[in-house]
């Protein structure tokens, strides 16, 4: 396994120069090239992280129904029209995603965040996934208790709780 991380790690300190290379003689003459990697690393994140996890979770949930007797309202599903309308919904929202982080980035972060010479180690990105995930966790939280506010609740978070059985991420 060792020797797998520092191939890993080898190739990704070889690979990543060239890459980036490559972004700015594509892109270089239309867009930003380090917004642009910007927003291909959020596009990324979205699809691993939120989407993969949504597989997951439905493959081993709804496709496989493994975890069946930890259910909470035993075998009951939700109305697959109301899924196919969350998703069709949530996957509008995350195209757009890519589009504004590439103008928060213009805005916010182009003289704030370096791609030229930083490389990371396994140990780092690990414990970065991890503050990140326990970040997240307290953001929605508070958040998610924030829309349940009178002001808030019919505006904003109301098609939350069309669903009367919980679908793992299309809750949020």
């Amino acid at each position: 396994m060792k020797n797998f991380l520092q191939m890993t790690y080898l190739s990704w300190e070889i690979l990543w120069p060239s890459f980036k290379d490559q972004l700015r003689n594509t892109v270089g003459d239309v867009l930003d090239p380090e917004a642009t990697l910007f927003s291909l690393g959020v596009l990324f994140s979205i699809v691993v992280f939120y989407w993969g996890q949504f597989a997951l979770l439905y493959l081993f949930c709804y496709k496989w129904d493994y975890f069946k007797e930890s259910k909470i309202q035993g075998g009951k599903h939700p109305p697959s029209d109301l899924v196919r309308e969350c998703v069709i919904d949530m996957a509008y929202r995350h195209l757009a995603l890519p589009f504004v982080s590439y103008g928060l980035f213009l805005v916010a972060f182009k003289d704030r965040l370096q791609f030229e010479g930083t490389s990371f180690t396994w140990t780092e990105m690990a414990i970065d996934i991890i503050i990140y995930q326990l970040s997240f966790d307290a953001y929605f939280y508070w958040s998610h208790r924030l829309v349940h506010h009178p002001l808030l609740y019919s505006k904003v978070h109301k098609q939350h709780h069309k669903f009367t059985t919980p679908i793992g991420k299309f809750l949020a």
